[in-house]
């Protein structure tokens, strides 16, 4: 996701090791399960806006000025967006630990149908899809 790079990099990275995990764990049949829970009611955004707001008052304004157009359009479209809640993943993940022969991956329904379709989507698209969804299209240096 645009302006989030490193979040996004972090769970590329922990899909990655579950993937590698899973093989070599077969062997005693120990399954590895990916969660994918979508973008979920926690603290972490209130933590996260708290971090970067901190993050602001020490950058150089001459920095900043180069992001102001990309986070305002950021925060305008995080305002419209309301993160699913908390029970529906517990319950993904309930389901996955009962399973008798767990699915390699999990997802709840509001990622289910992102994370299906945006991988398929040619790389063009895909971008104007993001970009427009977190009000970058028209942005302008």
């Amino acid at each position: 996701m645009p302006l989030l790079g490193a979040l996004s990099a972090s769970k590329a990275r922990l899909e990655a090791m579950s993937n590698a995990l899973r093989l070599e764990l077969a062997a005693w049949k120990i399954p590895v399960v990916v969660i994918e829970p979508g973008t979920t009611e926690t603290e972490i955004f209130a933590r996260a806006g708290a971090a970067a707001d901190a993050a602001m008052q020490h950058a150089d304004q001459e920095r900043i000025g180069l992001y102001q157009a990309h986070l305002a359009a950021y925060e305008k479209a995080m305002d419209r967006f309301k993160p699913g809640p908390v029970d529906k993943v517990a319950e993904v993940i309930v389901r996955a630990v009962e399973a008798r022969r767990p699915k390699r991956r999990y997802a709840v329904a509001e990622a289910r149908t992102l994370g299906a379709i945006l991988p398929k989507l040619p790389a063009g698209l895909r971008d104007r899809v993001l970009a427009g969804a977190v009000g970058l299209n028209g942005i302008k240096p």
